[in-house]
């Protein structure tokens, strides 16, 4: 290959490999958020299962101090 092709050659693999690169780099950025944003969404719905259950106990708990 003459020095000019080879030149080329190379200039248009490094442009495809920093595009390849910065996509790879947003597909993980992009799944990092979506783990992120699940384990919120995940964490809150706990805290409120616990809050449901806490209220279910002290209400169970109420009854049974009123009774006899």
């Amino acid at each position: 290959l003459p020095p000019t092709m080879l030149l080329r050659l190379l200039i248009a693999l490094a442009k495809e490999i920093a595009i390849q690169s910065y996509n790879e780099y947003e597909l993980r950025r992009s799944r990092e958020n979506d783990i992120r944003n699940k384990t919120i969404q995940i964490t809150r719905q706990f805290g409120a299962e616990m809050g449901e259950i806490r209220e279910g106990a002290r209400q169970y708990l109420q009854v049974i101090s009123q009774l006899p």
